[in-house]
């Protein structure tokens, strides 16, 4: 005899890619535990991965498992020590929100928790409806762990992020992935900042032209 489900749980299918994507923005040894997570809404037949770290956030979208039957709303952040098991591989990874109670799946390892306690961000708040397409500047270690979340999404050797500019707020990150969104804060400018072209390098003498131009003819 086949058990019951308990229809109190409801269950989303997720690649591990995913996971390991996401999970690269969730914060690290942050006083604001409730990020140090991953949140999953769920809206009915619609789930929701999101994480973030207060300078990065990104976002999922996926579909939940058909057989939890579920046509209601919830929500719960899984603590990121429940996915330290999961191996990026083709098998998917079983999350699942029940009371009280998260757990994570991937083959015959399972690993469950209580929720992490306190309120997740709005991220839907965090994410601008509109861009300005004015340049921003950005911490390199964000762009760099935006290049490894794009390969982990799509392996393709020319599958990189794409920065949406936003002048100084909150900028779009195309990762190859239309149900994946990443938002990137930028660095502050800061009047001090402010371009000073160095004469050494912009003024040409004329010796300098003459010997670029020898050089030039010798190739």
């Amino acid at each position: 005899m086949i058990p019951e489900r308990d229809m109190s749980e409801v269950t989303v299918l997720v690649k591990a890619s995913i996971i390991k994507a996401i999970s690269h923005f969730a914060a690290k040894r942050d006083i604001r535990w409730y990020l140090q997570g991953i949140f999953v809404e769920i809206d009915g037949e619609d789930a929701y991965l999101c994480a973030t770290n207060g300078h990065i956030l990104a976002a999922y979208r996926t579909s939940v498992d058909a057989q939890s039957g579920n046509d209601s709303k919830l929500s719960a952040i899984f603590p990121i020590g429940l996915f330290q098991a999961v191996k990026k591989n083709d098998v998917p990874v079983t999350l699942t929100i029940g009371a009280n109670v998260v757990a994570v799946k991937q083959t015959d390892i399972t690993l469950s928790g209580a929720p992490l306690a306190g309120e997740f961000p709005r991220w839907r708040k965090l994410i601008p409806s509109k861009l300005s397409g004015d340049a921003g500047q950005f911490n390199p270690e964000y762009i760099r762990d935006l290049g490894k979340v794009a390969k982990l999404i799509n392996e393709s050797q020319h599958n990189h992020p794409i920065i949406h500019h936003n002048g100084e707020g909150a900028a779009i990150v195309s990762l190859g992935d239309r149900d994946f969104v990443a938002v990137v804060m930028p660095m502050r400018a800061d009047a001090r900042d402010k371009l000073s072209l160095p004469a050494w390098a912009t003024t040409t003498s004329e010796l300098d032209t003459s010997t670029a131009l020898e050089a030039g003819a010798a190739t």
